[in-house]
């Protein structure tokens, strides 16, 4: 188990002189800490951050959302990734994946030899939609079991 070090006069100086302008991962990494620890004393000291979502950082979301994943919009709009998805989902913006005919076909040529997680990480999409996509295709494995190769 490990041992807990006790937060510091002069890591609460850091963090009161730096937490406006760092994001809570840059002051983990600066006092060697979680990213969890950090939000909790910022929270004990009174600290903590709750930015209200803007008009402007609304319209970013809706203009980039299909082209960018969650990680990216998070470091431009200097807020979590966590934070990105759940205004994501009030503001109702869905990524949908389409399905073309050279996915089709990729998902054919490869279902027997490939695991439904290694067909998913290629396209880029989820393990549940692949599988329900082979379903609608009717594209059936035989009973050998298929190993992923862990991408």
């Amino acid at each position: 188990m490990a041992t807990r070090r006790r937060w510091t006069t002069k890591d609460d100086e850091v963090l009161r002189q730096h937490h406006r302008a760092l994001t809570n991962s840059e002051l983990a990494e600066k006092l060697c800490r979680s990213e969890a620890a950090v939000a909790v004393r910022l929270n004990q000291l009174g600290l903590a951050r709750r930015r209200h979502w803007k008009d402007r950082d609304d319209q970013t979301l809706r203009e980039l959302y299909m082209h960018s994943d969650n990680a990216a919009l998070a470091t431009l709009l200097r807020r979590s990734e966590a934070a990105v998805a759940r205004r994501l989902h009030l503001l109702k913006l869905r990524r949908a994946f389409v399905w073309n005919a050279e996915k089709d076909d990729f998902l054919a040529a490869n279902y027997e030899t490939h695991s439904t997680a290694d067909l998913a990480a290629q396209l880029e999409t989820t393990d549940a939609i692949v599988a329900h996509r082979l379903v609608t295709l009717g594209l059936r494995r035989t009973s050998r079991r298929i190993a992923s190769s862990g991408h």
